[in-house]
Order: C-alpha cells, then sequence, then structure tokens
C-alpha cells in the first residue's frame, strides 16, 4: 500500500493547520498570539476604525447616531454595530458613553466651568442624563468626582468647602472620618 501524496498547497495548509493547533506552551506567547491574530475575522478594516475612532472623538458634543458611523465605514447600520463590536470589544453605543464620560472626567478634573456646561460640551443632553451615566459608570456623581479631583491636587484646606454640615456629609464618602473624640476643625 503507497502512501499518498499531497501537492505543494495541500501541504502547505497542512502545516499552517498543525503551527496553528500545536500546543503553546512549548512556543513563546508573542509567537502564540500573533498566530491567533490572522485567525480574528470580521471586524472593521483598520483603516475604518481609525475614521471612526477620530470622527468620534471630534465630534464627541454633537449627537452621533450608528447610521452616521456606519456611513463612515461604509457598512450598513447592523453590519457595522457587528463589525465595531469585534473591533473594539463593545457596541458603539458604550464606545460612545465612555469616551464621552472620560472627557467629562477631564473637564471636570481641569476646569471650574457649571456641570451643566460640560455635559452640553461632553454630548449629554442635559446635566441630568450626564449625571446619571456618569454615576453608573465611575460610581459617584460629576459634583463630587470634581471635588475629589481637588482634593488629590490641592489638599482639604483649600479645596473642600468650610462649612462643617458639607465635611461631615462629603469626607466620609472618601474615607477621611475624623477619629472617635477628634472634632471637626472649622
Amino acid at each position: 500500500m503507497t502512501t499518498p501524496t499531497l501537492t505543494t498547497s495541500e501541504a502547505r495548509i497542512s502545516q499552517q493547520v498543525a503551527a496553528t493547533h500545536a500546543p503553546t506552551a512549548s512556543k513563546p506567547a508573542s509567537r502564540a498570539f500573533s498566530q491567533l491574530r490572522p485567525l480574528m475575522r470580521g471586524g472593521l478594516t483598520p483603516r475604518a476604525h481609525r475614521r471612526v475612532r477620530e470622527h468620534i472623538e471630534g465630534h464627541l458634543d454633537y449627537r452621533i447616531s450608528i447610521q452616521d458611523l456606519a456611513a463612515i465605514a461604509d457598512l450598513s447600520m447592523y453590519h457595522f454595530a457587528r463589525a465595531f463590536k469585534r473591533s473594539e470589544g463593545v457596541s458603539p453605543h458604550n464606545y460612545l458613553l465612555h469616551r464621552r464620560i472620560q472627557r467629562a472626567r477631564a473637564l471636570l478634573a481641569s476646569t471650574d466651568v457649571a456641570i451643566a456646561v460640560i455635559a452640553v460640551a461632553c454630548g449629554f443632553s442635559d446635566q441630568s442624563h450626564c449625571a446619571r451615566r456618569f454615576k453608573e459608570r465611575v460610581g459617584i456623581t460629576p459634583a463630587r468626582y470634581r471635588w475629589y479631583m481637588r482634593y488629590q491636587s490641592e489638599g482639604p484646606e483649600t479645596a473642600w468647602p468650610t462649612s462643617n454640615h458639607l465635611h461631615k456629609r462629603l469626607l466620609p464618602h472618601y474615607g477621611c472620618t475624623p477619629q472617635r473624640g477628634q472634632r471637626w476643625e472649622q
């Protein structure tokens, strides 16, 4: 009985399959990952992904619809949503919300602009919408985040309000409560 001979293309394919599915313990981690990279398919092309991200960054203060993003990527909106999630790991809406909250965090930490103005500048419909989504993602309200960032950078004597009742309300949230027997300083 003779063994069947493989054509060169069949031999090359069998070598690729064997290399891809071989145990990865003997391979360096970077080599194993680089072999998996060609297997990940279905996402946006690098060019379309870059253009979509640039559009989102440049237009965060405007209403951005999935139809607009799909048109930039030159895909239908359903195909775009699946491809974006495959490329980025989150849905387009969640990515957009994440970027808006990141911008709000930066503005809250670096400026004294009113929270309502920051909310509109980040693309939220109003301050309430911003505060609700911000608290959902960050865990505290935008006002408390601003106070916390000031406390971290400037110290409590310049950043915190001097009213005693505000100290009692805000400081326990950040672990700055007085010890038993101590009094709040005015």
